[in-house]
């Protein structure tokens, strides 16, 4: 768990990052990647988002998995090795694993694995909305109160979402990579997804699960 030290050191990293750069704007192609995860029963996970179009944008989001629930900071950072490095050396460090996929599915162990949704073919994303400004995926992410996200699937263990990236649409999307921390406790999915936002972003996105303890 966080030291109170450490945390408040963390925080203040971010904050000077925040203080020097300005935030990404949209952009209508991303591309994720994990930068790290600390150790404990929060950690803290610290993602990278590329952005391409008009011009290309570098974004950083630090999650905090708190037990009060998930915090999330967004900052527009080119530099992300060496915020990376000052980040997570005040932190305990656990390590990541790219899951290999095969067979259909992307492997946790020889036992479990995780798969992409199936499609809804009915869902038709935006035309609920009268205004276009609304075809949003943080949008449908806030408003929609029934059948919001499809969940990957999980096989041979039980997983619960305890985050989500909430400028993606989970609905319809394929699981591009997959992560699980170093006792699989965690699971990181990161998606794609082919539907795009009514300014023609794209609307890819992070889910992280937390493996549901034994009954």
């Amino acid at each position: 768990m966080f030291h109170l030290g450490n945390r408040s050191k963390v925080f203040l990293i971010i904050l000077l990052i925040i203080a020097s750069n300005c935030m990404a704007t949209s952009s209508k192609r991303q591309v994720f990647r994990i930068v790290g995860i600390s150790g404990g029963n929060e950690p803290l996970f610290v993602f990278h988002e590329s952005a391409v179009g008009g011009r290309e944008d570098y974004r950083l989001f630090f999650v905090f998995l708190l037990k009060k629930g998930p915090v999330t900071l967004l900052v527009q950072e080119t530099h992300v090795d060496s915020v990376a490095h000052n980040i997570f050396e005040s932190l305990p460090s656990d390590s990541l694993s790219l899951l290999e996929f095969a067979g259909g599915a992307f492997r946790i162990d020889r036992l479990s694995s995780i798969s992409s949704p199936i499609g809804d073919t009915t869902f038709k994303f935006g035309y609920q909305y009268d205004e276009p400004r609304l075809h949003t995926a943080a949008y449908w992410n806030s408003n929609c109160t029934t059948d919001c996200v499809d969940d990957p699937i999980f096989q041979g263990a039980d997983y619960e979402r305890i985050y989500l990236y909430k400028q993606g649409l989970y609905k319809n999307y394929n699981i591009a990579k997959a992560y699980k921390n170093s006792d699989a406790t965690f699971i990181v999915v990161l998606t794609e997804n082919t539907m795009r936002a009514h300014s023609n972003d794209m609307m890819s996105g992070v889910l992280v699960f937390r493996k549901t303890p034994a009954q």
